[in-house]
């Protein structure tokens, strides 16, 4: 819309204007800065020069205005056949730059149509694009046009898009990025769209594009620095050899150190690189890349990112605390203060997916260190949990900050029962497990295990064993007598419950503990 309006007001006509109207605004401007008539008139270069530039844009806009028009009157059918005529043309070495610019421009334009794409689709026209780019790949303007129609052709059609990459569309980008230290930001959107796919991240992690993108981090241009950081979260999505290649080339190095300019600086249009580094660390906590990414975290880089105000860092930083910290982890580092408070703040969030990720993370630090538990217990995490359990519309959500809960109860029970006294809550859960006394979800189990975990703690004597049915999954704590085996925990819970077991052993140690 901004194009059209600049293409009207470059030959000075209204934006209705007709097609008889644009045709006599074009003559009497190209009349007026033609050269020779401008070289008679005055031996000024300056003035010589700006006639020149201007007949350049008024030939350009009157191109564009005119193609509009034509591109009203065809029907979808000619469309197809003009379209395809267009492409075959580009095959053509002797064709000159500025006729495939225009071409492509046509090209592009046509995207948005449906009949044209689905001819581009089923003729195969994307390996004549992708041989045209890569016969031209030393003509920074041709590289450009191509660029733009490989984005607008990927972007409408995932056939289109994988027949580009399967062509070798990949490779021919990889040569154009590897000619310059600042390639052409067109062929670098090209490179995103084209390895948003599974089948781009497969073939990249075949070729040694990694590494490239890695390098263009340092680049003095933020644009390009954000559109390679933005492949890279692409890349790195699911694919363990890429996320390897990453660590290997310091690529986490390079994203640590854009995120800390990010924080110097504090600007809100370095927001979407932020997005993107934040994206790229969580694929890869969640991968093979998770050691690499644990042993470069800093603390400036963890309170700048906790901090952030954009919706998707928070979404992402939180998933990343998830995936390093969860029950399945063996990370062992300090703790920063930061990232707790981050989390008990996040239990609170309007946001599910925050609320999620922060619950497992949350569990994942309390199982693995035992202070970090007492931590989470004496602060508002436990009311904050059972808001999120009273209130929260996803059975999802509801489970995990329950089970959140009931991990943080069973890991610091004494301390847990005291802070709940002190906030005034119900320490037997009373509400929640009488209205939910029918429920079989695994959320009202937490809740119900919470409770008699809590009563235990209290002095108060159990109406049942179930304050001693470990948590799944979590490894009870080793003694000096050597690990809880079944056999120890049925006659440590017959001695509570004051029925001391027989000395008979028996074969049915399971059924006996139930």
């Amino acid at each position: 819309h901004h194009m059209t309006k600049d293409h009207h007001e470059v030959l000075g006509v209204a934006k209705d204007a007709s097609h008889a109207e644009i045709e006599q605004a074009y003559a009497k401007l190209v009349a007026k800065y033609d050269p020779k008539r401008v070289a008679s008139d005055t031996s000024d270069e300056g003035k010589r020069q700006h006639a020149e530039k201007m007949l350049k844009k008024v030939n350009k806009s009157y191109l564009a205005l005119t193609r509009n028009e034509k591109s009203k009157q065809r029907t979808p059918q000619e469309h197809r056949s003009d379209t395809l005529t267009a492409i075959r043309s580009l095959q053509t070495d002797t064709t000159p730059t500025t006729e495939i610019s225009n071409i492509c421009s046509q090209l592009v334009a046509d995207s948005s149509i449906p009949e044209v794409v689905k001819a581009i689709a089923d003729s195969g026209a994307c390996s004549t694009v992708v041989a045209a780019l890569n016969s031209r790949i030393g003509d920074s303007d041709a590289v450009k046009a191509f660029s733009k129609v490989v984005t607008a052709f990927s972007h409408a059609s995932e056939e289109c898009r994988d027949q580009f990459i399967s062509n070798g569309c990949l490779q021919t980008l990889d040569l154009v990025i590897s000619r310059t230290r600042s390639p052409s930001r067109h062929a670098l959107t090209a490179l995103c769209n084209l390895t948003s796919c599974e089948l781009g991240r497969l073939e990249c992690s075949r070729i040694t594009i990694v590494e490239r993108i890695i390098t263009l981090l340092d680049n003095s241009d933020d644009v390009l620095v954000e559109l390679a950081s933005n492949i890279l979260v692409n890349l790195t999505l699911d694919n363990s050899r890429i996320q390897q290649a990453v660590v290997h080339a310091d690529g986490v190095i390079k994203l640590m150190y854009l995120l800390q300019r990010c924080a110097k600086v504090k600007n809100s249009k370095y927001t979407p690189l932020v997005r993107n580094v934040c994206g790229v660390f969580q694929n890869l906590s969640c991968g093979s890349g998770r050691e690499g990414l644990m042993n470069s975290l800093s603390l400036p880089v963890w309170e700048f990112v906790l901090s952030h105000t954009d919706p998707t860092v928070i979404e992402r930083s939180m998933a990343i605390l998830s995936n390093l910290f969860n029950e399945n982890s063996n990370a062992n580092i300090q703790i920063p203060t930061i990232v707790i408070e981050s989390l008990i703040e996040a239990i609170s969030s309007s946001n599910s997916n925050v609320t999620i990720c922060a619950c497992l993370a949350i569990r994942g630090l309390i199982r693995h260190d035992r202070q970090t538990a007492t931590t989470f217990a004496n602060s508002s995490a436990l009311t904050f949990l059972l808001t999120v359990v009273k209130s929260a519309t996803s059975t999802e959500t509801r489970r995990l900050a329950a089970a959140a809960f009931r991990d943080a109860v069973y890991y610091a029970p004494s301390v847990s029962a005291l802070r709940l006294r002190q906030t005034g809550q119900d320490l037997n859960l009373s509400k929640i497990l009488e209205e939910n006394e029918e429920n079989t979800e695994a959320w009202v189990r937490y809740c119900r295990d919470a409770a008699n975990i809590l009563k235990f703690a209290e002095n108060q004597r159990p109406t049942s064993a179930r304050m001693l049915v470990i948590p799944e999954q979590i490894a009870p704590a080793p003694t000096p007598r050597g690990p809880v085996t079944p056999r120890k925990l049925l006659t440590s819970a017959m001695s509570i419950m004051g029925k001391p077991r027989s000395k008979s052993k028996s074969k049915n140690i399971s059924k006996d503990l139930e």
